[in-house]
């Protein structure tokens, strides 16, 4: 429970379940405090707080390149809930347009200094986001033509990407 309550709220209450039991009555009541304190807000409101608690403030807004850097800094540096959260942002941020959420991915894919774990996230949303746009043109297409001219929907990308360069032997 205390690991779901982390990846939804971002936040950490020091909670342990091996610890003594006064130790776990003070968490808890921690933990209802906080909420008592929050349940007001939207989730978008814990995740940037948890960030900032953690050393991670993001950028004010959402779309500043700077949001992107720090999060893709999380993704190989934070606690296993911040790289939670940071991956679900990302995420969010480039699929709610998926050319420019590519424009984005595709030089930060060609870095060096990414974290293996980061560099396969990417890689995968960089898939995904493909995928999404291959399929919003296709749905521009079917539309334009009309219904009489409808083409079957694309299941998946024609293609693999590839993240790592060919091995040569």
């Amino acid at each position: 429970a205390h690991a779901a309550l982390q990846r939804i709220t971002n936040q950490d209450r020091g909670f342990v379940p091996r610890n003594d039991p006064n130790s776990r009555r003070l968490r808890v009541r921690a933990w209802r405090e906080w909420w008592e304190a929050h349940h007001a807000e939207d989730r978008l409101a814990w995740l940037q707080d948890g960030f900032a608690r953690r050393g991670f403030p993001l950028a004010a807004g959402l779309d500043d390149p700077a949001t992107l850097e720090t999060l893709l800094t999380i993704l190989h540096q934070g606690h296993p809930y911040l790289r939670h959260n940071a991956r679900e942002m990302v995420c969010h941020l480039s699929r709610a347009a998926p050319r420019e959420g590519l424009a984005r991915l595709a030089p930060l894919l060609r870095r060096d200094d990414l974290h293996p774990a980061a560099r396969d996230t990417l890689a995968l949303l960089f898939q995904d986001l493909a995928e999404a746009f291959l399929r919003q043109r296709w749905e521009a297409e079917v539309t334009a033509r009309g219904p009489r001219d409808a083409l079957p929907p694309i299941p998946v990308l024609p293609f693999r990407l590839e993240t790592d360069p060919p091995q040569t032997v």
